[in-house]
């Protein structure tokens, strides 16, 4: 489940799964992946969000500095949905850009940021949405 509120006080209430199918290759320092994710949303509680399916490419570039907890990348992700009845070139509804990048404190203790850019496409008052995020993920291993 999630919960996210905007600038101008709506939320959203989602209950969703996804499958994903990934590549990765790298060369030296620096690792490409790919991501393709069938996500469907079970319930989506909003004022404009229908619950659907969507398909979600991303891709991933990220650089090993030698001798360096920081690793940076940059990714991008497109949304394509399934449920629209119009035309074919309709479907993206949105894309995102991101910088992003990964210090590792500990061999169990990893810190992440990123900023991202994400624009809605193919609607009437699309919107861009400027985002800086931060995890923290701890290894049980």
């Amino acid at each position: 489940y999630t919960v996210a509120y905007d600038y101008m006080n709506n939320y959203k209430l989602e209950s969703k799964w996804h499958t994903d199918f990934s590549f990765e290759f790298k060369l030296k320092r620096i690792t490409v992946s790919e991501r393709l994710r069938y996500q469907k949303d079970l319930q989506s509680r909003t004022s404009d969000n229908e619950p659907g399916s969507k398909l979600r490419y991303k891709i991933e570039v990220d650089y090993f500095i030698s001798n360096s907890k920081f690793k940076p990348g940059i990714d991008a992700e497109f949304f394509y949905n399934l449920n629209n009845d119009e035309l074919i070139q309709y479907n993206f509804t949105k894309y995102r850009i991101s910088l992003h990048g990964q210090y590792k404190i500990s061999k169990k203790h990893l810190l992440k940021a990123y900023y991202r850019i994400q624009n809605e496409l193919n609607t009437t008052n699309p919107l861009t949405s400027y985002i800086l995020g931060i995890g923290y993920r701890y290894d049980f291993n």
